[in-house]
Formats: structure tokens, sequence, C-alpha cells
């Protein structure tokens, strides 16, 4: 567990250098470390996104933004609503708030939740889930706490005036 930590330790102080000097050519390597460590040390993570963020190479991190690992998604998502260019869109974020993922479901909702110009896209989403099929007490829970979350946007406003059952 010692050797691990120091592992991770190390791993994030050479993704923090790499994040100093701005190296590109290290995004997707980045990146690969969060794909394949799984479950992995919440400071490493951090690291490693605040790294992507100061690199900048949008391009590089979208393509990992639609990635099949979960966490990879979850770290390119985070970097590019946090990087300056990094044009996240509302159709890329959305989605995830019904991740089976926990971790990714979290990371959307906090994305979502800082973009109010998102209103009328959530309001769709969450609309499309109400009249959508039954998607179990777990999955009505989740969606009435997104609601609830989101119901200050004005768009999820009429969504709930309109009289939808939840």
């Amino acid at each position: 567990a010692n050797q691990r930590a120091e592992s991770a330790w190390l791993t994030r102080l050479a993704a923090e250098g790499l994040g100093k000097i701005r190296d590109k050519e290290s995004v997707d390597a980045l990146l690969g470390v969060v794909s394949n460590s799984g479950t992995m040390d919440p400071a490493l993570t951090q690291g490693i996104i605040a790294s992507l963020i100061e690199i900048g190479d949008a391009g590089v991190v979208r393509r990992h933004a639609t990635s099949d690992n979960v966490h990879a998604r979850y770290a390119a998502l985070i970097a590019l609503d946090q990087m300056e260019g990094g044009e996240l869109a509302s159709d890329r974020v959305i989605p995830e708030l019904v991740s089976s993922d926990a971790k990714l479901r979290r990371a959307a909702a906090w994305i979502a939740g800082h973009h109010a110009d998102w209103g009328s896209a959530l309001a769709e989403n969450f609309e499309a889930r109400l009249n959508g099929t039954k998607s179990g007490n777990a999955g009505r829970d989740e969606l009435g706490r997104q609601l609830g979350r989101f119901a200050r946007t004005e768009a999820v406003q009429r969504l709930l005036a309109k009289g939808s059952q939840l």
C-alpha cells in the first residue's frame, strides 16, 4: 500500500511538471494513466486534470470525452469545462447525467450546474426521461434529485409547470 501511494505521488508530480511546461505531447499519456488506473487516488486524478487544464490542448482532450473508458471521460469532461477554449457542449455532458458510473454522473451534474445557458437542453433531457420508459425507483429518484438541482433554471421551471409527472 505504501509503494502504491508513493507511485501515485510520483506520477502526480510528473503530471504536474508536464502541465507546467505545457507539454502537448503528453495529453494522451496523461489520459491513459487515468484510463488504466480505474479507481485511483483522487489526488492523482485531480493532479492530472489540473495538468490537462494547464496544457490546454482542447482538441486532444475532446477526443477522450467520448472514450469508452469512464475514467477518461470523467477527466476529459472536467478538464474541458475548466480550460480556456474547452468549448464543452451540452450534448456531450447531459447524457452523462444517466451514466451507470456515480462519479461521472456527479461530475456531469456539477458541470451542468454552472452552465445556465444549458437550461433548455436540460429541460428537453428531463422531459424525455420523464416521458420515456420506466427507469425503476433508483432512476426516478435520481431524476427527481436532478430536477430539484436544476429547478432554478427557467426552462426546467417551465417543464415542471407543465405538470409532468415525477
